[in-house]
């Protein structure tokens, strides 16, 4: 699939469906009625709808945010419960050459969603070794990866990278879970939460980009046309 397909380029048309879009969420309009307005204004498709959807946010909630966010340095020596699912997506897109989006708040993701990447053997390998690798570098004290057990094939995915880590001398916890987002809520007050999930992200008491790190940090590992579109610098 080509990059033009799986990205939305901030032309004025999408710039000007941001403002309008973020203008309803601060005057508290929700999420589906403001996509489906701002929609039907700019004759946006499904895909466009998806990235106002996951990349803007109310104002009040990107504050929030940013003052949970941690950086590289605050990991050394802590723990770090992470969303398997959600960091395999973001990393996912951009291994395939998808745009990935720095959002409002300034986390990285994808649009797409992680539908397709479970079945992807050779792709699931890649994403899950270069997350060992990079949590070897964060020199965590312990990391928790958090899977949804109705997630299909999340047995396999488990033991993987369980094998992964075990491989590398990283020390883990796997946690299949009866609803993820709820254990990585529960979870946040004995480190930090590794996820983009804006529900997940609105909960917790500190939180980390770790796709958007690994993608920004060892962008060697990606392919060289991978793009990062930046919402911030064109609003």
């Amino acid at each position: 699939m080509s990059i033009k397909t799986v990205c939305v380029e901030p032309d004025q048309r999408i710039i000007n469906a941001i403002i309008d879009y973020k203008y309803l969420l601060d005057r508290g309009y929700g999420q589906k009625i403001s996509a489906d307005i701002v929609s039907s204004r700019y004759i946006l498709n499904s895909f466009e709808r998806e990235f106002l959807i996951r990349c803007i946010h109310r104002s009040d909630y990107v504050r929030e945010i940013l003052k949970k966010k941690v950086s590289e340095k605050d990991l050394r020596r802590n723990v770090l419960i992470i969303d398997l699912m959600n960091v395999t997506s973001t990393l996912g897109a951009a291994l395939k050459d998808e745009c990935v989006y720095r959002c409002d708040d300034t986390f990285i993701r994808d649009i797409r969603g992680s539908k397709t990447i479970s079945k992807n053997k050779d792709l699931v390998k890649k994403i899950f070794e270069l997350i060992i690798d990079v949590l070897k570098d964060l020199e965590c004290d312990k990391s928790f990866f958090v899977l949804d057990k109705n997630i299909s094939y999340s047995i396999i995915l488990m033991r993987e990278i369980e094998l992964i880590a075990s491989s590398k001398g990283v020390y883990s916890e796997n946690i299949l879970a009866e609803k993820a987002d709820k254990t990585l809520i529960e979870r946040s007050r004995e480190g930090v939460v590794a996820s983009s999930d804006y529900v997940v992200l609105e909960k917790v008491l500190k939180t980390f980009d770790l796709a958007g790190h690994i993608i920004e940090k060892y962008r060697e590992r990606f392919p060289q046309s991978l793009r990062i579109i930046d919402i911030n610098s064109v609003l």
